[in-house]
């Protein structure tokens, strides 16, 4: 456990306490480092980076749906 800082530690015992957490980016490599090793696996799914979706990614979902819709048009 001395590998990690004392604010990783203490983020992690409060969240095996409670099941909540407030850290900064700063504490969440470590925090990753002692879910992956200690577990739970609870608290790795929350210190993995999560994918987030853009206002490019939303405007390719909807060209892609257009064409899509288009290509289907049933009325011909």
């Amino acid at each position: 456990l001395r590998d990690y800082s004392a604010l990783a530690l203490r983020c992690y015992v409060q969240f095996l306490y409670s099941s909540s957490i407030e850290w900064t980016s700063e504490e969440m490599s470590d925090l990753l480092k002692l879910a992956t090793a200690y577990g739970p696996v609870e608290l790795i799914s929350l210190c993995q980076p999560q994918q987030t979706f853009t206002s490019t990614d939303a405007a390719d979902l909807g060209n892609s749906a257009n064409k899509h819709s288009n290509s289907n048009d049933c009325s011909g």
